[in-house]
């Protein structure tokens, strides 16, 4: 046979082949896709024995970037839930109101037919000062990158800033509970650690030289008005866990609820009256919330008025509090002029 009449017949059984494979491929291809697509959904919105969210979830924003309802939504986004606790939420909180201005700007921009779209790119939050203050990166929907920005005083970037970092992905060895937490001030990363989506820390690395503590202890200084002038100087221990950072001179503190107790002395002298007291207390802070329970003896030094108090008041970080305390007589005859009621003020 001559060469002319071999590649004559060689491309006819090509053309016979090459429409049938392409058929072919073309299912397999689409069989493929759909079974992914099936996948990907059996793996979404998924709830655990507890009937609590777990795993990735379909998350519907609006144009403010607030979750919202599909029918609302511009955006939507994939959250990872553990135990009904979304790892975004809780382990950052991107600070906003009225006025802020939000700006996102995606990794490429393709024709849009339908809302929402699949976050993919990064979004800038702005004050009304146009300071950044937030920023957010999407890959395919899923978090990436995290940041709160912190400026002050007025919002200059240059002084005293500080910044929260939050690293969604492969963080933790890849424990899709976690994302991997960084602590900067002024530019100088101070420390890494491992954040669960149950709010709980492990594995902190510090960067800087410090100093960790496990209580703050010092002299308690309070005034109360009971009727008549008190002043009280003590000594008080407070179980506020935290670290000291030398590069900063601050401390950091790991929680903000806390037990403590306070051993302080009473003294009043007023119309000619003068008495003396004995105060043990035990106090929880929450927050901004500060209680107490304790024992209070007071004396002119011919008898003693035995009572127990109560007391609440609003506490700044435990180091400044206003309190209301009722006191109840364990004695008989409790001194008349010393009210079961006080408003007193206190510094730590």
């Amino acid at each position: 046979m001559s060469n002319s009449f071999l590649k004559a017949r060689f491309r006819a059984n090509i053309g016979n082949i090459q429409p049938y494979r392409l058929i072919l491929l073309g299912c397999l291809f689409l069989f493929s896709v759909l079974l992914f697509a099936q996948n990907t959904n059996d793996n979404l919105n998924r709830y655990n024995s507890k009937k609590q969210k777990d795993g990735y979830w379909l998350s519907y924003l609006d144009s403010n970037f607030n979750k919202t309802e599909r029918s609302n939504a511009k955006y939507y986004r994939y959250d990872y839930y553990c135990n009904g606790k979304p790892k975004v939420g809780n382990s950052h909180k991107t600070k906003r109101n009225l006025n802020t201005k939000i700006v996102y700007k995606p990794n490429f921009v393709d024709p849009i037919n339908e809302y929402p779209i699949l976050l993919n790119g990064d979004v800038f939050y702005y004050d009304k000062q146009d300071t950044l203050v937030g920023y957010e990166s999407y890959k395919n929907g899923r978090p990436s990158v995290f940041k709160d920005i912190y400026c002050f005083p007025n919002h200059n970037p240059l002084k005293k800033s500080s910044l929260d970092v939050f690293y969604f992905d492969s963080a933790c060895g890849n424990n899709l509970r976690a994302v991997l937490y960084y602590q900067i001030h002024n530019g100088i990363p101070l420390y890494k650690e491992c954040y669960e989506a149950e709010l709980k820390y492990f594995n902190r690395v510090y960067f800087v030289k410090h100093k960790e503590f496990k209580s703050i202890n010092g002299v308690r200084l309070g005034y109360a008005y009971q009727s008549r002038n008190f002043f009280e100087i003590g000594y008080s221990e407070k179980y506020n866990k935290g670290v000291y950072i030398d590069s900063i001179h601050n401390k950091l503190y790991d929680n903000f609820s806390f037990p403590g107790f306070t051993v302080s002395f009473l003294a009043s002298w007023i119309k000619n009256k003068t008495y003396f007291g004995q105060k043990f207390v035990y106090s929880y802070t929450f927050y901004l919330i500060n209680s107490e329970v304790g024992l209070v003896n007071y004396t002119n030094l011919k008898r003693y008025d035995y009572r127990v108090i109560l007391g609440m008041g609003p506490s700044l970080f435990g180091r400044f509090s206003f309190m209301y305390h009722y006191s109840i007589p364990l004695v008989s005859d409790p001194f008349a002029d010393i009210s079961k009621h006080s408003f007193s003020v206190v510094l730590y």
